[in-house]
């Protein structure tokens, strides 16, 4: 009889300790832990309110160009994988596009000029 209820018990207990944990949700975070981490890749270049131009070629895909100061589009958002950009000042009513990374060709970026 005793058999019969030990696997019973161990089930019990293991389901006891997994709600428990479940219940108790994820550690908290340390301040440095809390700081947004930079963006890696390409589109770490990019930060809401660049300005920059876009060219599309006839593949469909984009080629960016940055240039201090100039540009035709200003970024507005920066996923990870993605960014979105309106046309001209972000006035209300004109159109916002969002480009995945798969539609760059490429980047091209022009330096800041010596001060």
């Amino acid at each position: 009889m005793r058999t019969l209820f030990l696997p019973l018990l161990l089930a019990l207990v293991a389901f006891l300790l997994a709600a428990s944990l479940a219940a108790s949700g994820p550690a908290p975070q340390s301040a440095s832990q809390s700081a947004s981490t930079p963006r890696s890749g390409f589109l770490g270049v990019l930060e809401p309110g660049t300005k920059l131009s876009l060219e599309l070629d006839g593949d469909g895909l984009v080629t960016l160009t940055l240039f201090p100061g100039l540009g035709t589009h200003e970024v507005l958002e920066v996923g990870p994988d993605w960014f979105s950009c309106s046309f001209g000042a972000n006035v209300q009513g004109l159109p916002v596009t969002r480009i995945p990374q798969t539609a760059i060709r490429s980047i091209q970026i022009y330096p800041q000029p010596p001060k």
